[in-house]
């Protein structure tokens, strides 16, 4: 059980209330102070260089800026369309790969990057769930499943060819 620390008074005498911050303290300090963990590389940096191999790879992709819902945010547009876009925005990946296969169609992509200590929040995850949108947080992952998606892409395009051909 854990001590109570009391509280007294300027002339030292005690009084009867706990001392809720002198508490906090002391279980802080038997506890270990909790901190939060710190990424190794922040996510702004993966997103980096995803960004750059996406380019390299002469991907087309659409990558979904924090900067954009700030300037949604402190736009002069009226707030219910901001509410609408928040609603329409949210959950979705921060990157986006469209592929074209066939004559009419386009295969998509959603690899959704965080940090080794980062977490889907709860409209990211509802998202995910819909869409099955992988979460990676190591480059070389990322790396392998995109050169994975754009063979089947490659080979679903091929094959529809075919099929539009015949």
């Amino acid at each position: 059980m854990a001590k109570r620390i009391i509280r007294s008074d300027q002339k030292g005498l005690m009084l009867g209330k706990p001392d809720r911050k002198a508490e906090r303290r002391e279980r802080d300090k038997e506890a270990g102070k909790r901190k939060s963990r710190k990424a190794k590389t922040p996510e702004d940096i993966i997103q980096g260089q995803a960004n750059s191999l996406y380019e390299q790879m002469q991907l087309p992709f659409l990558r979904l800026w924090e900067e954009l819902f700030t300037a949604i945010e402190t736009s002069r547009i009226p707030h219910g369309v901001k509410i609408d876009l928040y609603k329409k925005l949210r959950g979705w990946p921060d990157n986006m790969i469209f592929l074209p296969v066939g004559s009419k169609y386009n295969i998509a992509f959603f690899p959704e990057l965080k940090s080794d200590v980062g977490k889907r929040r709860g409209s990211q995850k509802d998202k995910a769930r819909e869409l099955n949108i992988p979460i990676f947080k190591i480059f070389d992952k990322l790396f392998a499943e995109t050169t994975e998606f754009v063979r089947f892409a490659e080979w679903l395009d091929g094959q529809l060819k075919r099929i539009e051909g015949e």
